[in-house]
């Protein structure tokens, strides 16, 4: 038994539930829903105690993986009628913005031009900092809406636009995702060069061989970071902590 599916649905107040075959509809004081299911699951409303019960005809597989979901949804159409979804969005980068113009949200990510998302009926935008100032101040904006289908798959479609990139983290991303970041060019260099001194500072010159420039590299900054890493060979039999430093 599907231990989502046979959970009981509350009606919350002021949202009315009404089932003619397999239509659900659902009203309340954010908007209203309409939803169709399949003909192998079976929705009752219990009027006294306030409840919708989801059952299977039978017990095979495919109405096994259909309880729990339509169980889901329709439980999602009385939350989202009653109090509604948002999804809360953030844009990071230089230049970077968005601004609400009617119908349209036009999105300014770094593109040769702005893109722009048309909004449904029942969804609608906050901007609440249209700008983004730098890697520490975005540009926020949230997405509210009855369906949560539709506040969902809006915030994917504008986060694709341009998703946040992993070096210096531009780009579109829900509020409080986290981005991995990775090691830029220049770090690597760095960190190539301390390596470098930690070795020296443990063994004598004649331990360390200075590799030579790959054949066929033509900038002498990556032909020193490629060999620092990759080709350094220590010649000693006792270990090394090239992180302890004396």
């Amino acid at each position: 038994m599907s231990r989502i599916g046979q959970a009981p649905i509350t009606i919350l107040s002021g949202v009315s539930v009404k089932v003619d075959g397999c239509t659900v509809n659902v009203e309340g004081p954010k908007g209203k829903l309409t939803w169709t299911h399949r003909s192998e699951i079976e929705v009752q409303i219990n009027e006294a105690d306030k409840i919708v019960t989801v059952t299977r005809k039978a017990n095979d597989r495919n109405s096994r993986s259909l309880h729990g979901l339509t169980r889901s949804l329709i439980a999602n159409m009385i939350e989202g009628c009653c109090k509604g979804f948002s999804k809360s969005l953030e844009i990071y980068g230089v230049g970077y913005g968005v601004q609400l113009q009617g119908n349209k949200l036009s999105i300014s990510c770094g593109l040769s031009h702005p893109v722009i998302f048309e909004l449904k009926q029942d969804l609608s935008v906050d901007v609440i900092t249209p700008q983004a100032r730098g890697d520490t101040e975005p540009a926020r904006f949230t997405i509210h809406g009855v369906d949560k289908q539709a506040v969902g798959e809006l915030a994917a479609q504008i986060r694709k636009a341009r998703p946040p990139e992993p070096y210096k983290g531009k780009g579109i991303r829900y509020a409080g995702e986290y981005v991995r970041r990775k090691v830029g060019f220049v770090r690597l260099h760095q960190l190539a060069e301390t390596t470098r001194a930690v070795l020296l500072a443990h063994l004598d010159d004649e331990f360390v061989v200075e590799p030579k420039p790959p054949a066929g590299c033509q900038h002498r900054r990556d032909s020193g970071l490629m060999g620092k890493l990759l080709a350094l060979v220590v010649r000693r039999t006792a270990p090394i902590d090239p992180f302890a430093v004396e």
